[in-house]
């Protein structure tokens, strides 16, 4: 299994690169302006970096599926109109004028018919795009709140850092929700051991926002931030694959290995920068918790593969019935996974229920996710939970999903993520420079104070 000190031997190819394009961050070109990876025919290529000015007095970005909306304009669609007003019922909700709006929105095309929209927010660790959901109908202030709790998170490794090489020569996914995981037998675990693009952009996106979201709350009112890192959720991706013998208990113990020690250090790197971002506002005091998530199944399903056999679906299920944790009592009351995918589900907003209060008939709790936009499903699912139990809480669940400064597209020009699609770590801008994509990130999304290394190679 390539991981640890393999990656570290090799010499960086980014020591040769050109430094990232110096555009400053606080300038109004870098917070308006688009910058997206442009993925090429085969992932030999590095993307093609383009820069895209956006903004009065500049022509329409020319992106499949995007486009940019100044609020003056004559003609603003009604989607654009009702969700700066979320924005701007938010800034009143937490009585603090903050987040304010910025002008401008970005409008994401989901479908024929619908656009996802994210509108430019002015917060205290600067100007975001910002999508807000379960923000209609806010009753009252968060000053009437008894606590908040803000929920965060990141994914481990991204699709070009984890390969499964089967004995065929295949490499079948296992990072999508939707994949079914290997076919056949399984003969090698590779990783690299760096930081993917996708783990770095969005601790830095989300700890920047969820710094600016708890700035933005009153000073009186209790605040946690709990961050989600799954670590047993991926256990069970090669679960099924181990139960039908296309890897061998010692390979499965690598992959357990793998995921404790990518776990451990995604965990360090998130807090330590969460830190950073709420002392630089004034609210260091704050505390971070690590979600739970199935720690529950964490000593079982170790102890299972190492000696040889698969945890059964059942005994998990009654581990977790019988875990003495309330909330995880409260979720499988009203629903009953039939899958490893099922279970995962239920720990994706275990954080989120027990954050609104569903343990404790609550009704004055308030809880808010932070994360990628592609994890808008789970303020859905949460709901639909909460609502299931009849959990009368004063306020839906909100969800505030920071658009990415840099976006990335696939090879048909469709916007992607960088978890399921993975740039690399460099790309070439149109004047045919390297770019160093790590250094990128750091300039977009400038620290408060230098983070410490955890351990990566960078």
């Amino acid at each position: 299994m390539s991981y640890g000190n393999a990656s570290r031997a090799r010499r960086d190819p980014l020591s040769s690169c050109q430094p990232p394009p110096s555009f400053g961050t606080d300038t109004a070109a870098a917070l308006d302006d688009l910058l997206v990876l442009h993925s090429r025919q085969t992932a030999q290529q590095p993307p093609v970096l383009r820069r895209y000015p956006v903004g009065p007095g500049a022509e329409d970005a020319k992106i499949p599926g995007l486009r940019h909306v100044m609020l003056n304009d004559d003609a603003v669609p009604r989607a654009v109109t009702r969700a700066a007003r979320r924005l701007d019922a938010l800034g009143t909700f937490f009585g603090t004028g903050m987040p304010a709006g910025g002008g401008a929105a970005l409008c994401r095309q989901i479908s024929d018919q619908d656009e996802d929209v994210f509108v430019a927010a002015e917060l205290r660790r600067g100007r975001q795009y910002l999508n807000l959901q379960g923000a209609r109908k806010l009753r009252g202030t968060v000053a009437e709140a008894d606590r908040v709790c803000v929920n965060t998170g990141v994914c481990l490794f991204s699709n070009r850092t984890l390969q499964l090489h089967d004995e065929f020569g295949g490499t079948p996914s296992v990072l999508r929700r939707r994949d079914t995981g290997p076919e056949r037998r399984i003969r090698q675990i590779t990783a690299d051991d760096r930081i993917s693009l996708y783990e770095h952009q969005t601790i830095a996106s989300s700890s920047q926002t969820v710094a600016s979201i708890v700035a933005a709350l009153p000073a009186g009112v209790p605040v946690t931030v709990t961050v989600d890192v799954p670590r047993v959720e991926y256990y069970t991706y090669l679960l099924h694959a181990f139960a039908h013998g296309l890897l061998t208990p010692s390979l499965m113990v690598e992959w357990l290995t793998l995921v404790d020690s990518r776990y451990e250090r995604v965990s360090r790197v998130f807090r330590d920068r969460l830190e950073a971002e709420l002392a630089v506002v004034g609210r260091h005091g704050t505390a971070i918790h690590l979600s739970r998530g199935l720690d529950h199944l964490r000593e079982h399903i170790w102890e299972s593969v190492t000696s040889g056999s698969s945890p059964r679906h059942q005994d998990l299920l009654g581990l977790l019935a019988n875990s003495d944790d309330p909330v995880w009592e409260r979720m499988l009351s009203v629903e009953t996974p039939t899958c490893y995918t099922g279970i995962n589900d239920l720990s994706n907003i275990v954080e989120a229920l027990r954050g609104a209060g569903a343990h404790r008939s609550s009704r004055r709790d308030l809880v808010i996710l932070v994360d990628e936009y592609n994890e808008a499903p789970r303020r859905r699912h949460a709901q639909r939970v909460l609502d299931d139990l009849e959990h009368r809480s004063l306020w839906r669940v909100l969800a505030v999903h920071p658009a990415n400064r840099l976006l990335t597209t696939d090879f048909r020009g469709e916007l992607v993520s960088p978890y399921w699609h993975d740039p690399g770590r460099t790309a070439v801008n149109e004047e045919g420079d390297l770019i160093d994509l790590t250094g990128l990130i750091d300039e977009l999304y400038p620290a408060p104070r230098a983070p410490q290394d955890a351990g990566w190679t960078r």
